[in-house]
């Protein structure tokens, strides 16, 4: 009897144990899980939300203020996402009106200098593969400084638009037109002969002299004086074009103004020594 107490005692032991063996693997697989999910979860919400700002902050600092952060949550780490998102769009859109504004002439609205050698950069790629040439044109408002002179210094800028918006809405869509400085003007004509840029230029110097500028009930009569070269014809380089179409422009000065002038390499031009002479 006492050896089957024995044997039975010992079997309720070894029950026992074996509970205790499996209650103690579930507690560690338990543990294991809420290990893994907290591991998960802190990963979800706080790496990779970090990693992600991280990234964007390296983004940023390279000057790439266009990166987005791809982050859906909505607690403090997302916040701060949302705040350093907001904070680049607002520096890209003051770097956006920045360069704008740099490469924009504020009286007339049209391109300025600044951006002239990129844009015929751009052109004279186009026109090589496509087998075109480019005329470059330089425009000058003749006596400008008596208009300053006689009727203010505003009614200048005011004459400045009127001769921009000519031409603007003359010029085709793929031509350019560019405030040069002072009474200059730089005009591209993109995919045209000499002989139509020509003809094109002199019908832009007939609408001026033919349009008055009107303020305050005066009626300003302006005139213009044209210059061209030809892209590659005379030259490939910009600024050899520009020298070219100015020298074309103060042979147009110095016969009579108001007139157009095509460069031409065979004619030795001989220049006023003096600037207000022309």
């Amino acid at each position: 009897e006492e050896a089957a107490e024995v044997e039975e005692m010992n079997a309720q032991s070894l029950s026992a144990l074996r509970a205790f063996k499996l209650q103690a693997l579930l507690l560690l697989l338990a543990l294991a899980g809420i290990l893994i999910f907290s591991a998960w979860y802190y990963a979800r919400t706080l790496t990779r939300p970090l990693l992600a700002i991280g990234k964007a902050a390296s983004e940023l600092a390279t000057g790439n203020l266009k990166h987005k952060i791809e982050l859906a949550s909505n607690d403090e780490i997302g916040q701060l996402a949302k705040n350093i998102q907001a904070m680049a769009h607002s520096l890209d859109k003051t770097y956006t009106d920045l360069e704008r504004d740099a490469s924009t002439d504020p009286v007339t609205g049209l391109a300025n200098r600044r951006l002239l050698p990129s844009v015929f950069r751009k052109e004279a790629s186009r026109a090589r593969r496509h087998g075109e040439t480019i005329a470059v044109v330089m425009l000058d408002i003749d006596h400008f400084k008596q208009v300053n002179d006689t009727h203010g210094h505003a009614i200048g800028d005011e004459v400045l638009k009127h001769v921009a918006e000519i031409c603007k809405g003359a010029l085709r869509e793929h031509d350019h037109c560019f405030r040069y400085g002072g009474e200059e003007f730089v005009l591209l004509l993109a995919a045209t002969d000499a002989f139509e840029s020509f003809q094109a230029i002199e019908r832009l110097r007939k609408q001026i002299a033919d349009t008055p500028c009107i303020q305050d009930a005066n009626s300003i009569s302006i005139t213009a004086s044209f210059g061209m070269s030809q892209y590659p014809r005379n030259n490939e380089e910009l600024e050899q074009l520009l020298d070219a179409a100015d020298g074309a422009l103060y042979q147009a000065k110095r016969h009579g103004r108001n007139r157009v002038v095509a460069y031409d390499p065979d004619v030795t031009l001989s220049f006023p020594t003096e600037p207000d002479s022309v």
